[in-house]
């Protein structure tokens, strides 16, 4: 699933995102509008998201 789209479905704003992954969220709202994530960010948000928004959305492989 799209980082944005989750992020609306649920109701959460990008602040909330932001305290809730420790990523700072001028970088979340880049995510939300195609930066790929290092891996270790992806990882924070698929934590957050409870793997609703996961890696593979970003690595379709896995690969890290």
């Amino acid at each position: 699933m799209q980082l944005k789209a989750w992020r609306v479905a649920k109701g959460k704003t990008q602040k909330w995102l932001s305290e809730a992954t420790g990523i700072d969220q001028a970088l979340l709202s880049k995510y939300e509008n195609g930066t790929t994530p290092l891996p270790r960010n992806a990882r924070k948000i698929e934590r957050a998201t409870n793997g609703e928004v996961s890696l593979e959305d970003w690595y379709p492989q896995g690969e890290e």
